[in-house]
């Protein structure tokens, strides 16, 4: 998951790759977030952990797997072949998704 903090706005806008985040982002949400629910404790905003730093939340939710080798983005109603090509086009078409904080 790639996370800014405010005074990070001029670190890479790739740092890490869609993928990586994807995989980092869903060993958060089984390991990490899911522990502190148990523990009903909820993760301050500004937590490098927290999913409201998450870059690349936004253009995730909007994505819909079809089947195992299609994609819907649910903004615009297009479908693609692979995540790959569904990832591109969000960034071409939906950068406006992420916050500038981000």
């Amino acid at each position: 998951v790639e996370v800014y903090h405010h005074s990070d706005m001029n670190a890479p806008s790739e740092a890490c790759s869609r993928e990586k985040s994807r995989r980092v982002r869903s060993i958060i949400r089984e390991v990490v977030l899911h522990k502190l629910e148990k523990e009903n404790y909820e993760l301050p905003d500004e937590c490098p952990l927290s999913p409201e730093l998450d870059k690349y939340l936004p253009h995730e939710e909007n994505k819909q797997s079809v089947s195992v080798h299609m994609w819907k983005c649910e903004v615009c109603g297009k479908t693609f072949k692979g995540e790959e090509f569904i990832d591109k086009h969000m960034h071409r078409k939906h950068l406006d998704l992420i916050p500038e904080d981000r």
